[in-house]
């Protein structure tokens, strides 16, 4: 029946939603996490870590079957700017770590800088989704 298939695809939606909550990360988790990868990261300078306001909103779409849903007003980012100094190899290995959280976090801006040789000033802004409370 219809209610039947409507309920099937509810079902599916909410393991969709659960799956991508797992990826989500909470704003002050991402600067605790942040500042715990400085801690075990030789050579790495913390230079500023700030949230960058970002008010807008992102309808969510999950396509299953041929079928999609539309779940308005779901998706919230949040973006953080992060200033960092120290040598190459040190800042490709904090950047690494970043890379191989189990969350989600996009990347907007990487700015890498010379200072003085060989040391380096990265600016990079990056952003990350949550689900709306």
């Amino acid at each position: 029946t219809q209610y039947q298939q409507l309920q099937s695809q509810i079902n599916q939606i909410e393991k969709q939603l659960e799956v991508y909550h797992e990826k989500t990360i909470s704003a002050a988790r991402l600067t605790q996490t942040m500042h715990d990868l400085l801690s075990h990261s030789d050579g790495v300078r913390l230079i500023t870590l700030a949230s960058k306001q970002n008010n807008e909103v992102l309808p969510t779409v999950f396509a299953s079957d041929g079928s999609a849903a539309l779940i308005e007003d779901t998706l919230l980012p949040q973006s953080m700017i992060l200033e960092i100094e120290g040598g190459y190899f040190a800042i490709l290995d904090y950047l690494t770590r970043i890379e191989s959280l189990n969350w989600q976090i996009f990347w907007d801006l990487l700015d890498y800088q010379v200072t003085e040789y060989p040391l380096a000033r990265v600016k990079i802004e990056l952003h990350t989704l949550r689900m709306e409370d």
